[in-house]
């Protein structure tokens, strides 16, 4: 009897550490999209980053786009990376099976900086990430320093004059490193502040929305930070005009990414909240299309026509 009474014991207590086990680490566990800060501009999210950069670089669009210094530095760089790691397929190997985030954030007045985001799910591809991190921590030109923020070890490569190359942290499996060192930062305070606002909260519309099947990636914008981009390429009165006019012209977008025929397509969607008058777009909820009786007296020449038609005006004086 006592023997039973023991085994019913152990049962109950190994079930119990079993279930405590579970619900400890299933509730322990991180969406890499928390990890992304509210101030991102946009989020482009991918699951084979490498194999869709090849694919840009055999686009016509690609000529134009390597003038630009920033964006031809970005594919020296993979091309050394995948030369570190051994010319094998390992920075595919490194990006595979799971998604990978890059985050756009405006960092200064012209200058804009990028957040990397991507889960370490296995040892092979802990193994990669660490071939390159050691590549460069035994390079005469490069220092390794750890700093502390929050509680938290951030890594930095500093060059021979002091300045931060790249910095990087680990959080629950996953890698999220930047080349601005403060973007790190952000994403360490929104960690702390558990994940209450963050590029997901605040643009949920988007997120539960049905997703287009990734082909070449997706992109998740918040349009009212999108002023933010266009002021880099603008001065004066247009900034401001940018401000009073697409902060409020519509919530979050999302554009699923592909190309075809040597050209880059964005079909997407986006959402604001039903029923809301501080969009723009609010004023065709509950609207009928109408006929455009316009069209009967355009000239032969014209090249493009723009119409918009509501079964009740008056919508419009409500929005914003």
């Amino acid at each position: 009897m006592k023997k039973a009474l023991i085994i019913i014991f152990i049962i109950a207590v190994a079930s119990g550490v079993f279930y405590y086990l579970k619900y400890f680490y299933a509730s322990d566990k991180v969406d890499l999209w928390d990890l992304v800060p509210k101030n991102a501009i946009g989020v482009y999210e991918t699951e084979k980053p490498i194999k869709i950069w090849n694919s840009l670089l055999e686009l016509p669009i690609w000529k134009n786009l390597s003038s630009i210094p920033a964006i031809n530095d970005v594919n020296e760089d993979l091309v050394q990376l995948d030369s570190i790691t051994g010319s094998s397929g390992n920075m595919e190997k490194l990006f595979r099976d799971r998604p990978i985030l890059i985050s756009l954030h405006k960092i200064s007045n012209t200058d804009f900086g990028l957040t990397f985001y991507f889960t370490l799910n296995s040892g092979e591809k802990r193994k990669i990430l660490n071939t390159i991190l050691e590549h460069f921590k035994n390079l005469e030109q490069f220092k390794y320093d750890i700093r502390k923020y929050e509680d938290f070890s951030i890594n930095e490569l500093m060059n021979d004059e002091g300045e931060v190359e790249f910095t990087f942290i680990e959080y629950k499996g996953h890698f999220i490193g930047s080349f601005t060192s403060f973007l790190i930062d952000d994403v360490i305070r929104n960690i702390s502040e558990g994940f209450q606002a963050n590029f997901r909260t605040i643009s949920t519309e988007i997120f539960n929305a049905q997703p287009i099947e990734m082909d070449e990636g997706n992109m998740y914008l918040n349009v009212a930070k999108i002023p933010d981009l266009l002021r880099n390429f603008s001065s004066g009165e247009q900034r401001k005009d940018y401000d009073d006019y697409l902060k409020w012209f519509t919530g979050a977008t999302y554009y699923d990414i592909s190309f075809e025929d040597n050209r880059i397509f964005f079909n997407g969607s986006t959402k604001i909240p039903e029923n809301s008058n501080e969009f723009y777009l609010s004023t065709f909820y509950n609207q009928s299309p109408q006929n455009i009786e316009a069209i009967y007296f355009l000239p032969n020449r014209t090249s493009t026509f723009i119409s918009y038609t509501y079964e009740d005006f008056t919508a419009v004086s409500y929005t914003h």
